[in-house]
C-alpha cells in the first residue's frame, strides 16, 4: 500500500527535468524527476531510477506465464526510459550526456550497453487492471562516470594548477560546502565554482580524475547541516554562500571574492579540491 502511494505521488510530479527543470528533494537528498514521473536522477547518491510498466500479455496461457512475460516487458520499458533519461543528464552547464553520444559512436554504444545493466529495486506492484509496475536502478558512479569523465578529463591528465595561485598562511579546510539555496541552481556531473571576477575556484581541470570517477565531482544535499555531516567533506569544511548561478544550465555557482580568497589562502586546500570534497546545497 505504501509503495503504491509513493508511486502515485511520484507520478503527479510535472516539473520539467534537468537543463530547464526544477528539482524535488528526497529526504536530505536531491532527486530530479523525469517529466512523466516514471523515474529520475538521485543526484545525492548518483543513481538513475526508472519504472517499467507492462500490461497483461496476449497469448499467455496462465496468469503465471503472463506475469513472467510482463516482467520481461517492464525491463524493456525501463531500458527505453532510462536511455532517454541518461541522455539529458547535465554534465556541465553547457553539455549533456547526449552531446557526447552524438559526437561519438563509441560513447553512444557504451552508454547503451551500460544501461542494459539496470537492476530491479523492490518488488513488482500488481495493479487492478493487471498491469505490472517494477522499479529499476542504474548506478552512475564507476564505469559510467569513467566514460563521461574520459571525455572531459582524458586518462593520464594530471590536475592543473589554478589560474590564481594558492598561497600560505590561511586556514586549511577539509572540504567545501556551497549553500546555493534560492538561486535556482541545478545539479550536474561536473559543476564549476567561480569568484565574482569570473576566476575559476573549482572545476574539472583541478580534480584528480580517479577521485572524480569514484566519488563524482560534487555531492548534493538540500540541507546545510546534512552536508556538514556528509563524510565527503569530513571534519572541518568551509561553508560559503552562493551569490548567483552561471552557465546556460545554471549548474555553475558564483561565490564572493572574499570566500574564494579564504580557499586560496592555503595551498593545502588544493588537497580537498583534487579529491572532490565539495558539497552543494540546493
Amino acid at each position: 500500500m505504501k509503495k503504491s502511494i509513493f508511486i502515485l505521488g511520484l507520478s503527479l510530479i510535472t516539473a520539467f527535468v534537468f537543463a530547464g527543470s526544477s528539482f524535488s528533494a528526497n529526504g536530505d537528498g536531491v532527486f530530479v524527476p523525469s517529466p512523466t514521473g516514471t523515474g529520475g536522477i538521485d543526484y545525492s547518491n548518483q543513481i538513475l531510477k526508472v519504472k517499467g510498466l507492462a500490461p497483461p500479455q496476449k497469448g499467455a496461457v496462465t496468469a503465471g506465464e503472463s506475469r513472467i512475460l510482463q516482467l520481461r516487458v517492464t525491463k524493456a520499458d525501463a531500458y527505453r526510459k532510462a536511455l532517454e533519461l541518461i541522455k539529458e543528464v547535465q554534465v556541465s552547464s553547457e553539455t549533456t550526456v547526449n552531446n557526447f553520444m552524438l559526437e561519438s559512436d563509441i560513447v553512444r554504444t557504451k552508454v547503451q550497453g551500460m544501461i542494459r545493466g539496470l537492476k530491479e529495486e523492490g518488488e513488482p506492484v500488481y495493479l487492478n487492471d493487471g498491469t505490472i509496475e517494477q522499479w529499476y536502478t542504474f548506478p552512475m558512479q564507476g564505469n559510467f562516470n569513467g566514460l563521461i569523465f574520459d571525455q572531459i578529463i582524458p586518462p593520464g591528465t594530471p590536475p592543473q594548477s589554478p589560474s590564481v595561485p594558492f598561497t600560505q598562511g590561511g586556514q586549511a579546510f577539509s572540504g567545501l560546502i556551497v549553500d546555493a539555496r534560492g538561486l535556482g541552481a541545478k545539479p550536474a556531473m561536473a559543476p564549476k565554482i567561480f569568484d565574482e571576477d569570473g576566476r575559476e575556484v573549482y572545476g574539472s581541470a583541478y580534480v584528480n580524475r580517479e577521485w572524480a570517477i569514484k566519488e563524482g565531482m560534487a555531492g548534493y544535499s538540500k540541507d546545510v547541516a546534512a552536508a556538514r555531516n556528509n563524510p565527503r567533506v569530513t571534519a572541518t569544511p568551509i561553508v560559503v554562500k552562493g551569490l548567483k548561478t552561471s552557465g546556460q544550465a545554471k549548474a555553475d555557482i558564483v561565490i564572493s571574492n572574499t570566500d574564494a580568497e579564504k580557499i586560496r589562502a592555503n595551498a593545502e586546500n588544493m588537497t580537498f579540491i583534487e579529491k572532490c570534497r565539495v558539497m552543494i546545497v540546493l
